[in-house]
């Protein structure tokens, strides 16, 4: 059984500027899709659905009353 050896596996670091880029990439493609919504101009990304089930809870709570 042959051992791995970290330098066989040439793992490159990840670059902060590859990591910027890609998390672009997939916060877009999640905001077209409607999976990820912002309310000012992409500070801050909530989940479309956890958006809905905290309105639902709202609305919930406003006919208990």
């Amino acid at each position: 059984m042959a051992l791995l050896r970290p330098e066989l596996l040439r793992i490159s670091p990840i670059v902060p500027e590859s990591w910027d880029l890609a998390k672009s990439d997939w916060v877009s493609a999640e905001e077209t899709e409607g999976n990820l919504i912002t309310l000012n101009d992409g500070a801050t990304y909530y989940s479309a659905y956890d958006i809905e089930r905290y309105l639902d809870k709202v609305e919930a709570e406003m006919d208990a009353d």
